[in-house]
């Protein structure tokens, strides 16, 4: 047993750290028994006052006692499943996976100790509250989504209906009124049909999915298509009716084992078609659609905006990529021959065909009067056709038209002239009475298919690369064969 020392030479202080537990437990033990006898004697002794001198004193075994009450450990607590009932924790509060001994909050996304106070505190503190707010808001977005879009396979019918309608309208380049009708017919038609009967789609309705829907979907699919290959870009500007400016945008590329054309860009009012403009709209086009400068070909008709030597977007492109191969338009190239060729014929022949479709479209009333006089002479009721004001190769049809009705015209512009209708009868009269204008129009109606046929060559769909060279030489052997002689071979 451990030496004491005396009661007057204990110290006030807590017991030294190195006394161990079980000299303490020792300790206490003693000290219990002292005290019970001290009792004892002090009852035997009727009043008389006996200091007893034990060898713990009473401040050193209070002392001993709080020292080991502070080292005892908490309660160890679990999850307790009545908190899931509990109007304060309820809603939120769940067991934390794979230990029971914690509880986890699904609104804050933490996981908290398995003590009620702790979790009481935590559910009045201002973080938690806020994210119940959100928590709550979320869950009713889920509940309407649900009641929107329900679970069953009869939901997705319908709007894979409303995707192909909206779709068939972009396609075809329908107007937006047109889906109303079909709506309402697709209903009448289909009225067994739950998905017709479910189907509503309307103009609005339609504009929103091809804008929103649709055309994210197909720019992404595009940009897959297009990433890291070499594409060929096309570019045409023009103006609309209310002269505004507008850029067409397209691109030509290999996708698998055919040759894609996609529109990348329809831009509207473009700087005044300045070069500068058009050049702006062109790269950021590019830009979206990730496409560097290096796999770019260029290819446009032959106006000076487009394919000039100084100042045009074929240029700025070559700035930006010196090995570019620029191309000018192929088709457009073959029209500007056949107009420089073409001036070398008399000028009024493309006044003629202008006046007589001009005079015949502003008057019904010469519309009946060519039709009588095609009843009479026997001839098919055919109608005037108008020349294009900007191809010149697009007068073969209205040249063949003009000769299969010249005896017609001829008879019925004699009668204007002598009714002296209008000074317009009598010059389109004198032009059918020329014999000369007669042979040009024969020579025109030989020598302009001969250019719409090379013409076309370049326009197919198909890859024509190894023809390309026989069809020059075929065209070549056709124009010379009418002034060379026979002798000369290629």
């Amino acid at each position: 047993m451990k030496k004491h020392l005396p009661f007057h030479q204990i110290s006030e202080t807590e017991p030294t750290p190195s006394t161990s537990k079980e000299d303490m437990e020792v300790e206490v033990s003693e000290s219990e028994e002292w005290n019970s006898a001290s009792t004892m004697f002090g009852e035997a002794s009727s009043g008389f006052s006996v200091v007893v001198n034990p060898s713990v004193s009473e401040f050193e075994l209070q002392s001993s006692s709080s020292q080991v009450k502070t080292k005892q450990a908490s309660r160890v607590q679990h999850f307790s499943k009545k908190w899931l009932s509990d109007p304060k924790l309820q809603g939120w509060i769940q067991v934390a996976e794979h230990d029971n001994m914690y509880a986890k909050c699904s609104a804050c996304v933490v996981n908290l100790t398995a003590k009620y106070s702790d979790l009481i505190k935590h559910a009045n503190s201002n973080k938690h509250k806020n994210a119940v707010k959100k928590l709550k808001s979320s869950k009713q977005v889920d509940l309407m989504l649900k009641h929107n879009l329900g679970k069953d396979q009869e939901h997705i019918d319908v709007v894979c209906a409303n995707l192909r309608s909206a779709l068939l309208v972009a396609e075809h380049n329908l107007s937006f009124n047109v889906i109303d009708h079909i709506t309402k017919i697709n209903k009448v038609n289909f009225k067994d049909s739950k998905v017709a009967e479910s189907l509503q789609l309307g103009r609005t309705k339609c504009t929103m999915i091809i804008q929103n829907v649709l055309a994210d979907v197909i720019t992404n699919q595009l940009k897959q298509q297009i990433k890291d290959k070499k594409v060929s870009v096309l570019l045409d500007e023009a103006s609309d009716a209310s002269n505004k400016k507008l850029l067409c945008i397209l691109i030509k590329f290999i996708h698998g084992n055919e040759i894609k054309t996609q529109v990348l860009g329809l831009k509207v009012d473009c700087d005044h078609g300045t070069v500068k403009g058009l050049y702006a709209l062109l790269k950021q086009s590019l830009t979206e659609f990730n496409i560097e400068a290096k796999n770019v070909g260029y290819c446009a008709d032959n106006a000076s905006v487009m394919m000039g030597s100084k100042e045009s977007v074929k240029q700025y492109l070559l700035n930006s990529n010196p090995h570019l191969i620029p191309n000018g338009c192929i088709c457009h190239t073959i029209h500007l021959v056949a107009v420089s060729a073409a001036a070398c014929l008399r000028e009024r022949l493309e006044n003629l065909l202008q006046n007589i479709s001009t005079y015949f479209s502003r008057s019904h009333k010469r519309q009946s009067v060519l039709e009588t006089f095609q009843v009479y002479m026997r001839n098919d009721k055919l109608k005037i056709l108008k020349p294009s004001a900007t191809r010149w190769l697009a007068l073969s049809k209205c040249v063949d038209r003009i000769l299969e009705m010249w005896d017609v015209l001829t008879e019925l512009f004699r009668l204007a002239d002598f009714e002296r209708e209008s000074e317009v009868a009598k010059i389109i009269y004198n032009e059918l009475c020329n014999p000369i204008t007669k042979a040009y129009m024969l020579f025109l109606k030989y020598i302009l298919p001969v250019f719409n046929q090379f013409n076309a060559f370049f326009q197919s769909e198909k890859i024509l690369t190894r023809f390309i060279y026989s069809e020059c030489l075929r065209f070549l052997k056709t124009l010379g064969s009418n002034f060379l002689k026979k002798r000369v071979s290629f």
